[in-house]
């Protein structure tokens, strides 16, 4: 039996910008080799380039890789809108693949809407704060959020490294049909897969000192600190606070450092990292120096007595850029870390990776899949709508999900709906969205896709929005879908749907069905 090989495809296209002019990708699937889609994703690298005015060319700083307004159509741009990701299929938009002897397999429009809207209910909190590999996690236990690629080094004089960031797309997160796991090439062969993206909406929040927040041990998010500033680990003393400095002549090495009055007993912890570029504030009789000059921290030292950390900087601390006396006692000293004035982002690479297997198993009949349809429906503003669609034949589920703006959180101000399938009543009575009989439903459907449901919750979640309560907990906001299993049938049935809301709706919603094909 021959070993599995692993094939790295590059994009048909070599060139991509984040203009939303360059956003198509196209791979070929050589005829003539067996390939394990449910193991292959979509790997995209990135350059993420950030500058300061005040500093030289090797600034760099932490931030969360994100997908901005394409979240919720509302959120901005800035490190306090950095919305979580849940699934990184959300970076495509729509998914094509065909065969050369088979046709078209499957043609899914708004992948990053279907998959978002699943995603919610398909990773519950435990998943959100493990979850490694998304743009944005849910930061909860951390000080920074996860989702920068590079490497930050807090303890010792190794400089912190800038690397590039790797996405992976699972295929089966785009299209169903790739969780197949043997797919014939030598019989389908040449099989293509087009995918229109989201580059435009790529966006990299630099700065997270404005996320920072307090460690867990310390009592839980905006606990202590400053006007609810980042604390150290006893939940009451700001983090950017050090002790006062006398510059004594006995003592020229503390010119150029400053120790944290705060403790932080894990490595971790440290807020700071090598290669980090910072202001240090502070007052000289009263009155403050002038914190203009920029300095980078060529090592960070923890003391093991008292959990402080020593602060080494490149330079001695001067007053705008004059020396400052012997003698002078410096109060009320405070590290400032410098934020990126501009971040970039630049795609370098696109490739599929997929796996050839030994071929002898693969099916040599028909391969039953899955694939979903949508249709998307406009309709003006208004409090109460009755819709009537044809469900495909061959259908399990369908699914409507809602538009925030032009977001992927599904939220309309629904206060109750029902269906009538082949004028059949579905509810004896109005269906309330969050209620049991709704979530029941919910339940339903993907227990009739063979998936697990781990959160119904039903809202979206923060990256982080300000320096206390909203800081990586769950959000306000409804995120929400409808819809039930259908009886599976090789005809087409007749969808009637009810709405009623408490205000108008946003007047645009898109219905998903989960249909059963052969190829």
């Amino acid at each position: 039996m021959a070993l599995n090989q692993v094939v790295k495809i590059p994009s048909d296209q070599g060139n991509f910008d984040l203009t939303g002019n360059k956003n198509n990708i196209d791979f070929t699937l050589v005829g003539g080799n067996v390939y394990d889609l449910s193991r292959s994703y979509v790997a995209i690298t990135l350059d993420v380039l950030q500058a300061n005015t005040n500093c030289p060319a090797d600034f760099q700083d932490k931030g969360p890789l994100h997908l901005g307004t394409l979240i919720d159509g509302a959120g901005g741009t800035t490190q306090s809108d950095a919305r979580l990701t849940p699934t990184n299929a959300c970076l495509v938009k729509n998914a094509y693949m065909a065969s050369q002897n088979g046709g078209k397999i499957t043609d899914i429009r708004r992948v990053d809407k279907y998959s978002f809207g699943k995603a919610m209910y398909k990773k519950s909190l435990e998943d959100f704060d493990n979850d490694l590999g998304g743009f944005v996690s849910k930061s909860d236990r951390s000080f920074y959020q996860v989702g920068s690629a590079n490497e930050f080094n807090s303890i010792g004089n190794e400089i912190s490294k800038q690397r590039q960031h790797d996405i992976r797309i699972p295929l089966k997160d785009i299209m169903p049909f790739c969780r197949i796991d043997k797919y014939d090439g030598v019989k389908q062969g040449d099989t293509r897969i087009h995918l229109e993206m989201n580059f435009e909406k790529l966006t990299f929040s630099g700065s997270l000192m404005t996320l920072m927040k307090v460690p867990k041990t310390s009592g839980g998010v905006g606990a202590g600190g400053s006007g609810g500033l980042l604390a150290d680990v006893s939940g009451t003393i700001n983090a950017r606070n050090c002790d006062n400095i006398t510059l004594d002549t006995a003592t020229p090495s503390t010119y150029n450092q400053v120790i944290t009055e705060g403790k932080y007993g894990n490595i971790v912890d440290i807020p700071f990292y090598v290669g980090q570029y910072v202001t240090i504030a502070a007052e000289v009789d009263g009155s403050a120096i002038v914190n203009t000059t920029s300095y980078k921290i060529t090592e960070l030292i923890r003391l093991p007595a008292n959990d402080k950390v020593v602060v080494q900087l490149d330079g001695d601390i001067t007053n705008g850029g004059a020396a400052i006396a012997t003698g002078t006692i410096l109060e009320d000293v405070r590290i400032d870390p410098r934020p990126a004035t501009s971040n970039s982002i630049e795609i370098k690479n696109v490739e599929l990776v997929s796996e050839i297997v030994n071929g002898e198993s693969a099916p040599k009949g028909s391969v039953v899949y899955e694939t979903i349809l949508s249709e998307e429906d406009s309709y003006p503003a208004t409090t109460s709508l009755n819709r009537v669609y044809e469900i495909p034949p061959m259908t399990k589920n369908f699914y409507i999900m809602f538009f925030k703006g032009d977001g992927l959180v599904s939220d309309d101000p629904i206060t109750n709906y029902r269906f009538t399938i082949d004028n059949v009543e579905q509810s004896t009575y109005p269906i309330v969205p969050q209620d049991a009989r709704h979530k029941d439903l919910i339940q339903k459907i993907f227990m009739n896709n063979g998936e697990t449901i781990q959160s119904v919750n039903e809202r979206y979640y923060f990256a982080g929005l300000n320096f206390s309560g909203s800081v990586g907990k769950q959000g306000i906001n409804r995120h929400f879908i409808i819809g039930q299993p259908v009886a599976f049938l090789q005809r087409s049935q007749k969808l009637q749907i009810e709405l009623n809301a408490s205000a108008n709706m946003a007047g645009r919603h898109i219905i998903f069905y989960d249909v059963v094909k052969q190829l």
